[in-house]
């Protein structure tokens, strides 16, 4: 939050320092374009130079700038173009008039460039919201409605509301954290879930009142055509984070009882929130937040998590915990894969996510085999 708003500073600190320079080099180059055009263009019609310094600081910088610049436009013709030279006389009317003329240019023009700036803004960022949507609107239909993509989407959305981090909780009936405030997802009437945020940092509200409701409409529509719901467990740490420092407790098995009970609790939720159960698929999440001695013993625990009711979605592909197992690069672990894949199949787990899609179907259709859910495809040699 802090390196935010230091960011934020230099930048207004630095747009500053761009439009002050910006503003003297203007009054200046004009002139100095005045000086060499006098001998050639009488003196007073060359006065009207000055309206272009205005206009231009007027439409990059706004009226807070194009103010002095146009005082010092007149202070300048003044002082250098007309007689006596080298002094300030701004008693005649005419030269307040000229005076009048740069502030009433600058005021004009600024107002309208701040207009079409804002306008302009305002497209770009309408364009960006829908991307952005189309962006979760697709990974949720691709994807699923998974914990996972749930935290990427709360993550996106994060940086376009200008907060440091959200989540997303499809529980409705979800108690915040103390330090969490609550933004409900409502779609057609009904709450479906809701946006975690901090409490102590501001949304911006008018980008909020238009990305939630189509937020929540997108997860409504993944949910009515048939988009499933995957419950992951990463420790409490966001997704894809190492191990760093985390400990489920003195005995070995607690990192199970961990996983079930969060897995549990998970679907539960999912359920509440009118997912049903057999699209409700839980995921041990081997390697996120979890060492390979974790991961190890959470495998042979799928039966377990099979047992709490809900299709199990294992991701086993390539994982670091087949590489520190067997010490092997990533694309040595094929081998390594498939025994945990057949293993992991042997124990309950339905759904796998695989780069060797070939090989891994293989592995699993003889696991199913092995188990009497599937006939052998031919019977040359006779059946029983």
């Amino acid at each position: 939050m802090i390196g935010k708003l230091r960011e934020t500073w230099n930048r207004a600190r630095r747009r500053r320092e761009t439009a002050l320079l910006g503003s003297f080099l203007a009054v200046a180059l004009l002139t100095g374009a005045i000086f060499a055009l006098r001998a050639a263009v009488p003196v007073l019609g060359l006065g009207a130079l000055y309206v272009l310094a205005v206009v231009a600081v007027a439409s990059l910088w706004g009226i807070a700038y194009a103010i002095p610049v146009s005082i010092a436009s007149m202070l300048a013709f003044n002082w250098f173009f007309l007689q006596p030279v080298h002094s300030f006389h701004l008693r005649e009317s005419e030269n307040w008039l000229v005076l009048a003329t740069y502030l009433f240019t600058g005021v004009v023009v600024s107002e309208l460039a701040a207009r079409a700036r804002r306008r302009a803004a305002e497209a770009e960022q309408r364009g960006r919201e829908a991307a952005l949507l189309a962006e979760i609107g697709g990974g949720l239909l691709r994807r699923g409605v998974t914990q996972e993509e749930l935290d990427l989407v709360a993550e996106m959305l994060a940086e376009t509301l200008g907060i440091s981090h959200a989540r997303i909780v499809l529980d409705p009936s979800y108690i915040p954290r103390i330090e969490e405030a609550v933004e409900p997802l409502v779609a057609s009437g009904s709450r479906i879930g809701v946006l975690l945020r901090p409490r102590n940092e501001r949304l911006r509200r008018s980008l909020s009142e238009r990305m939630l409701p189509a937020l929540a409409s997108l997860l409504a529509v993944a949910a009515e055509l048939g988009a499933g719901y995957v419950v992951s467990h990463t420790g409490g740490l966001p997704p894809r984070t190492d191990p760093v420092n985390i400990s489920y407790g003195p005995d070995p098995d607690d990192v199970v009882h961990d996983v079930l009970a969060g897995l549990a609790a998970g679907a539960s939720r999912a359920v509440a929130a009118g997912v049903p159960a057999e699209r409700v698929l839980i995921d041990p999440t081997l390697d996120f937040g979890k060492t390979t001695r974790h991961s190890l013993r959470v495998l042979r625990a799928t039966g377990a998590v099979a047992g709490l009711g809900f299709p199990v979605l294992q991701a086993l592909s390539r994982k670091d915990f087949v590489g520190e197992t067997l010490d092997l690069a990533v694309d040595e672990r094929l081998f390594g894969t498939l025994a945990a894949t057949a293993i992991a199949g042997w124990l309950g787990t339905t759904v796998f996510r695989a780069h060797d899609v070939v090989a891994t179907r293989q592995v699993v259709d003889m696991v199913a085999s092995v188990r009497g859910e599937r006939p052998p495809l031919v019977a040359v040699r006779g059946e029983p």
